[in-house]
């Protein structure tokens, strides 16, 4: 991708009830020539309330996260190109227990 070039990345998830932050980060290993912008490639965390799903207001459990930190950003496949790294699932983490 260029600079300004945009791409959309979608996933459907189920939160359980409760707070939860969402955190999105693009370019880790700056393939991209942002300059001089290098400094907007993570945006987070996006606090977000869930107070149910419908039909099931106490929502639906979701399994602990299994990383303490993004990942990685996904290497796309390009033209002539041969391998590439598939888009990993998204994880989500828990607020921070309050003192």
């Amino acid at each position: 991708m260029t600079a300004g070039a945009v791409r959309i990345f979608s996933t459907q998830w189920t939160f359980a009830s409760g707070a939860h932050q969402l955190w999105a980060q693009v370019d880790t290993d700056n393939s991209v020539d942002e300059c001089p912008h290098e400094d907007n490639n993570i945006l987070g965390p996006v606090n977000i309330g869930v107070t149910g799903a419908a039909g099931d207001p106490a929502g639906t459990p979701i399994p602990p996260p299994t990383l303490d930190k993004p990942r990685s950003t996904p290497t796309p496949e390009l033209p002539g190109r041969a391998e590439a790294t598939p888009t990993p699932s998204p994880t989500v983490t828990p607020p921070a227990a309050k003192p």
